[in-house]
């Protein structure tokens, strides 16, 4: 039978949510289908892409946070390096979850440290 709790090791643990990936695959990947995974998720951690996103953006904003050269990056690198299709997804995904754009959310990050060595 099917584990959420193997799935959560797999895809938060093991970051598999860095790259493309789908519902599909993943299903394949537990021996179990489609809409079993789905109402699964649905269920305990809302629907797929939400689940995915969350996690991608919880990332980011770690890592933006603690690595200044990821800083960088155009916001279309960090949208790749984190698995999104395009810098317009990752834009809206980020905003949606931080009330920010990523470019602003950087910005704020780096004249706060400015700051801070200034003190």
């Amino acid at each position: 039978p099917f584990r959420f709790d193997c799935l959560e090791t797999k895809v938060e643990n093991q970051k598999q949510f860095l790259k493309p990936l789908k519902l599909d695959e993943l299903a394949q990947a537990f021996g179990t289908n489609r809409s079993t995974l789905s109402a699964l998720l649905n269920k305990v951690k809302g629907n797929f892409n939400s689940y995915i996103n969350e996690l991608r953006i919880n990332e980011v904003l770690k890592d933006l946070t603690e690595n200044s050269e990821l800083r960088k990056l155009n916001i279309q690198e960090i949208a790749e390096n984190f698995g999104f299709a395009n810098t317009k997804s990752f834009t809206q995904q980020f905003k949606a979850q931080t009330g920010l754009t990523p470019s602003y959310f950087i910005e704020q990050l780096e004249l706060t440290e400015l700051d801070y060595k200034f003190r």
